[in-house]
């Protein structure tokens, strides 16, 4: 049965991309964020900001885009797929571009985008590059991708997302909504990596577009805390689990992962004995051990903790710090 004429003129009438912001205590980037947005050259979208229980005002500035958005107020939902999941739900348009609160657009990115999707229709997602600057200082740290393969099947595109996440950010992305198989949108459980959840799950039926052009300026923040690498640790090893037990990749990837959950519970540790929670990370090293993984580390750990918990905790951050910053000093070999 084809579509009636109100059917035809509703579709007519929906915008080609909607664009979803989520937006959490923001107050100070949006503006700029959103004036980036407004100047695409290419027009066909609707904008939905999902304010995700801010207690910083953000109406304040926003006051004066009601009236081009779609503006949403929600409890904050504790992660950001819970935003990110509302903004599917409220969209209409046939393609998703997703957008961090704190990164801009250069100008032609919607229009790129869109002209990948329309030409390729196996493609179901489409990323570009982006220039990556320091928050403090605006200063570029350079470009993301060196290079990149232009398409990559469904096949590739799950191998090399079972090595890495190899899309810097949501906000470089666009997807047909269609992706959404049955409304299945963002996982929740996820507190800091859903999108790379979502990348996987997209690449089982899909093709992938890579644009080498810089697209995107990503925000680099420095202050991000160390708490929050104990959320990012675990949904690592959770997706990595995923991996580990998706029999479409061959044994050696499988492997991979379950080495990289190792090493991820590993690194859970050590940050939970620089944060002082000794409980959770010695029942995490006693588990590894078990394992036969990393015991010459963990027996120099607990060397240091025999002596004072505070003292391994300390030494942790002190071996992390030398090697982050590349200064020359003692390496203990308790990190990696």
């Amino acid at each position: 049965m084809g579509k009636s004429n109100t059917d035809n003129q509703k579709n007519k009438n929906m915008p080609k991309i909607s664009v979803i912001i989520p937006l959490y205590n923001g107050k100070k980037f949006i503006k700029k964020t959103l004036d980036r947005v407004f100047n695409q050259s290419y027009k066909d979208f609707e904008v939905i900001v999902i304010n995700d229980g801010s207690t910083d005002n953000p109406e304040d500035v926003l006051k004066n885009y009601l009236s081009k958005i779609k503006y949403i107020i929600q409890p904050n939902s504790g992660c950001p797929a819970g935003a990110k999941n509302r903004g599917i739900r409220e969209s209409s348009g046939e393609y998703l571009a997703f957008l961090d609160q704190d990164d801009l657009w250069m100008e032609n990115k919607l229009k790129i985008q869109v002209e990948v999707l329309d030409k390729y229709p196996k493609i179901g997602l489409v990323a570009t590059n982006a220039i990556v600057f320091k928050d403090e200082t605006k200063k570029k740290i350079g470009i993301y991708w060196k290079k990149a393969k232009n398409i990559l099947t469904s096949k590739e595109a799950q191998k090399k997302l079972s090595k890495e996440n190899f899309i810097i950010s949501s906000s470089a992305v666009m997807v047909r909504s269609i992706v959404f198989d049955k409304g299945v949108y963002c996982d929740e459980r996820l507190k800091l990596a859903d999108d790379y959840e979502l990348w996987y799950r997209i690449a089982k039926k899909w093709s992938f577009a890579l644009i080498l052009k810089p697209l995107l300026y990503y925000r680099n923040n420095s202050q991000s805390l160390s708490k929050n690498k104990n959320k990012l640790f675990k949904d690592l090893i959770f997706i990595n689990k995923i991996f580990s037990q998706d029999k479409s990749l061959t044994k050696e990837e499988r492997k991979y992962a379950q080495e990289q959950i190792a090493l991820f519970n590993f690194r859970l540790a050590n940050n939970c004995m620089t944060l002082d929670n000794y409980s959770e990370a010695k029942q995490i090293y006693q588990m590894l051990k078990k394992q036969q993984k990393f015991r010459r580390k963990i027996k120099i750990i607990e060397s240091l903790d025999n002596v004072s918990p505070k003292m391994a905790g300390f030494a942790l951050k002190l071996n992390r710090t030398i090697l982050e910053q590349g200064h020359t000093g003692p390496n203990l070999n308790i990190t990696v």
